[in-house]
Order: C-alpha cells, then sequence, then structure tokens
C-alpha cells in the first residue's frame, strides 16, 4: 500500500485579538485550527507587520521587543507536521503605550518676574531637560494655588 502524501493545509486561525499591551509587548489570542485530514497541527506562525516572528504550539502568544508608542499589525497561520500552511487570519492591530516615566524631572531654576502690570506679570525660568522617557510640564501657582499649566 501506498503512503499518500499530505498536501492539505490546515484550517485558518479565527478570532484574532489583542488581550493586552504594554510598552514593550502585545499579548494575542486566537481560535484553534484543526488538520483533520493531514498529518496534525503542528503549531502557529506569528506575523508581526507581514513578516514571521515567532511561532508558538499554543493559541496565546505575547510578542515582546517592541518599540515603544508604535503600531503593529498581527496576523497567525497555522502549521501542520507535513509543512503545510493556512491562509492567515484576521489582521489586528495594537498600538504599544509610551515608556513609563520612573524618575523626576529636575527643579526648574532661575525663576524671574519680567514685567508687570495691574492684571499680569510676566514670569521666565530656566527649562529643564526631562528624564529619559518622560517629558515636562511646567505648572505656575500663586500663593498656593496652581494657576496654569
Amino acid at each position: 500500500m501506498l503512503a499518500v502524501a499530505d498536501t492539505t493545509p490546515p484550517s485558518t486561525p479565527t478570532q484574532l485579538h489583542v488581550i493586552s499591551v504594554t510598552s514593550t509587548s502585545v499579548s494575542l489570542q486566537w481560535k484553534a485550527s484543526s488538520d483533520r485530514k493531514g498529518s496534525g497541527l503542528a503549531g502557529y506562525d506569528i506575523f508581526e507587520n507581514g513578516s514571521v516572528v515567532a511561532s508558538t504550539a499554543n493559541t496565546k502568544f505575547i510578542v515582546t521587543g517592541l518599540a515603544p508608542s508604535t503600531t503593529f499589525q498581527f496576523a497567525v497561520r497555522a502549521r501542520d507536521n507535513s509543512g503545510n500552511v493556512s491562509a492567515l487570519s484576521n489582521t489586528v492591530s495594537a498600538t504599544t503605550t509610551g515608556p513609563s516615566c520612573t524618575s523626576y524631572p529636575a527643579t526648574p531654576g532661575g525663576l524671574q518676574v519680567t514685567s508687570v502690570s495691574s492684571s499680569t506679570a510676566n514670569l521666565l525660568w530656566n527649562a529643564v531637560t526631562p528624564p529619559a522617557g518622560c517629558s515636562v510640564t511646567y505648572n505656575v501657582y500663586r500663593d498656593g494655588t496652581e494657576i496654569a499649566s
């Protein structure tokens, strides 16, 4: 009896969706594929922006090492033990969050009043360099109450 080669691809993964997002990772999940007429399901290939970046045997995967504040496109395909591949799943988009600011900026110095009128006072101060992954907002106070940002 001659063995028949498996040329049937597994079913296409469905319902790909994003579970969670951080500044450097995206967690994905999808509905399992099947390979009922073939050699058995071997696993899944994870696509990031059109290129395979990882493979897994699970229906959940966390893509790591991503750039913060960046939008990525993801899709998944199934592979069987004979090397046949399914069509790509639906594509999902995810934007990583901005980097976390974990330190405080320096206190601005050199505060000066440059001019005064009956209803205004113009202020000047030295700008500070924000720590890595941070931004700076200046809050102006009068008599302990914030009046501008």
